[in-house]
């Protein structure tokens, strides 16, 4: 237990995830889970889920993360996760997004990866001009962050429509002060309705989060989800 009045350490926080399900967060998601450490297998130092889903399902993308991240994905509040300082990638390759937890600093700074169904997703986002992912390494990855290095956009009619649509709503809002956590200046409505490409990154994350059917863990270093069980066992 952290000694700040009122905050948990994340280990703590995380645990309270397990077995909850997200009610409404999504438009339409189906079910999230945290963790069952009774259905892990061993990779090395990184424990990786027995259930996880077939290999380069289309559908299906992954991502690691810090705790603090997984905690608004899992607890059904997307549109406050988007990031304003990066790419914020998700990978069809697991491969790669474990490539994430190697390394002497692994487990501090992405100690837990998730998987995300996200049926339709590279269609829609098609629609509105995102043309694929950032390379890296051989491998694409749809960025919604507001640093995100997508395929170079074009303004499509679909764009416009649904900016039009969405400029003014709550869930645009939300994305908007997410990001601008991290950005000096702030992020107005006034910047981006001048600018389609500003318009595209906002209509992508909500594409990408109102597309998404289930997120679940699927991989976390063994050292942190050790940590997580002694934490657990002592609030039990």
């Amino acid at each position: 237990m952290s000694d700040r009045p009122g905050k948990m350490d994340f280990t703590e926080q995380f645990c309270r995830l397990k077995d909850k399900q997200i009610m409404g967060g999504y438009p339409h998601v189906v079910q999230s889970t945290s963790y069952n450490p009774e259905s892990w297998k061993k990779d090395h130092t990184v424990l990786i889920s027995k259930n996880v889903g077939v290999p380069d399902q289309p559908d299906l993308f992954y991502r690691s993360m810090s705790m603090e991240e997984a905690e608004l994905w899992l607890g059904g509040k997307g549109y406050d996760a988007v990031i304003g300082d990066g790419h914020q990638g998700f990978a069809q390759d697991m491969s790669y997004s474990l490539k994430y937890m190697n390394g002497s600093k692994a487990a501090s700074r992405y100690p837990v990866m998730l998987q995300f169904h996200v049926p339709g997703y590279i269609e829609r986002a098609g629609e509105i001009g995102v043309a694929n992912g950032a390379q890296e390494e051989g491998v694409f990855c749809f960025g919604i962050g507001w640093k995100s290095k997508n395929g170079a956009g074009t303004n499509t009619s679909a764009l416009q429509t649904l900016w039009s649509e969405r400029k003014n709503s709550v869930e645009t809002a939300r994305i908007m002060n997410s990001i601008n956590k991290k950005l000096n200046p702030p992020l107005t409505p006034a910047v981006v309705q001048g600018n389609f490409l500003y318009q595209q990154k906002i209509i992508n994350s909500l594409i990408f989060i109102e597309s998404i059917q289930s997120v679940c863990v699927v991989a976390m270093p063994g050292v942190v989800l050790e940590k997580l069980m002694r934490v657990q066992k002592l609030n039990s």
